[in-house]
């Protein structure tokens, strides 16, 4: 029987063997459970290995390099040659899962499952060219250019452009922004037959950082305030027009079904945040995008500011006292808008960051 001691010794032993097994070396890639495709390495870091043999699915793919410098591992190992890497066409093997194996000097240090797919639906595509483009990366107000490389057998990165906006990609969220420039005739019917012009200026697209509306593009209306911002949100789909009002402000949700025309609903936001019913909308194109500054001045004269803000106070006014009653022919939306009144609550604060 063991004395006391010599069953703590062991105790210790069999705790602290793992451990310095598993500090011993680490397969970085590929990772477990990972989708690889293209040429790429299988790679990672060993403290003592001076051999370094891999296998996929038992066939052996031959040595690896090692002893390149990592030089964040010498905290562990004591020295920084320890990095080791093969390369390998993961287009190789037959797209699925596939088992790795990674021995050190002939002992087993890793095990693990990963699932190939072919790049280009072959195990090795020639004389292949094309370009993309993704919209909206590496973050908001970016395009990435990724072209094809024969050599990777993969697309790779090639070109960053920083708009400013991303309004270059028209599928991104900043591209659908920017649609909105250019001047729009907004008519909606509360028993009667209302209108509103606005005004966006492309120059105006500015980008957010907000998941949902990552741009906002200003403008104003036919009194000329600088008080109307639209944006595309990505929860809706859809475009969000907002003209802050003095008693209440107005909403549209909005969808392109041509160019130059949008069809959706019109909203009232009350001081409170809640929201009015809805009412059928259609906007319609009437002026591309111009200068906003000089367009605005345009539509002034002096003297206007007080006698527009009254009129404005006025039809406000009158809309909300009818807002109850609807004879309008509702369009082809469903009502489960995910909390719009939330939506266009952050689209005002954003708007206010925005024009200060």
């Amino acid at each position: 029987m063991l004395r006391r001691i010599d069953r703590k010794r062991l105790a210790c032993s069999l705790f602290f063997t793992p451990l310095a097994a598993a500090a011993s070396g680490y397969l970085e890639n590929p990772q477990p459970g990972s989708i690889e495709s293209g040429i790429g390495l299988v790679s990672g870091w060993h403290c003592t290995a001076k051999e370094i043999v891999v296998s996929v699915d038992g066939v052996s793919l031959g040595k690896s390099g090692v002893g390149s410098i990592r030089n964040d591992t010498e905290s562990i190992c004591g020295h920084p040659n320890t990095g080791f890497s093969l390369l390998y066409n993961y287009n190789i093997p037959q797209p699925g899962t596939h088992v790795i194996r990674v021995y050190a000097d002939g002992a087993l240090m890793e095990t693990r499952t990963f699932t190939s797919i072919r790049s280009a639906g072959v195990p090795f595509m020639s004389g292949a060219n094309k370009r993309i483009e993704a919209g909206d990366f590496p973050q908001v107000g970016s395009t990435a250019i990724l072209d094809w490389s024969q050599a990777k057998q993969s697309f790779v990165v090639t070109e960053i452009r920083t708009s400013g906006s991303g309004a270059s990609d028209p599928e991104s969220a900043c591209g659908k922004t920017a649609l909105l420039a250019g001047s729009w005739k907004m008519d909606f019917t509360i028993i009667s037959k209302f209108t509103e012009n606005y005004s966006f200026d492309a120059d105006s697209l500015a980008v957010t950082g907000d998941s949902d509306l990552p741009c906002l593009i200003l403008g104003y209306d036919s009194y000329g305030n600088f008080d109307v911002s639209g944006a595309y949100a990505s929860s809706l789909g859809r475009w969000l027009i907002l003209d802050e009002g003095i008693s209440m402000d107005e909403a549209f949700e909005m969808s392109f079904t041509t160019s130059s025309r949008m069809d959706g609903f019109y909203r009232q936001r009350y001081s409170d945040g809640s929201l009015s019913s809805r009412y059928a909308a259609v906007a319609t194109r009437t002026a591309a995008p111009l200068n906003l500054e000089t367009q605005s001045l345009s539509n002034m004269d002096a003297g206007s500011a007080e006698k527009n803000a009254l009129s404005e106070m006025s039809v406000m006014d009158t809309l909300k006292a009818k807002a109850a009653s609807t004879v309008s022919k509702q369009a082809d939306f469903s009502d489960d808008t995910p909390d719009l009144g939330a939506i266009v609550e952050r689209l005002q604060e954003l708007t206010r960051s925005a024009a200060h």
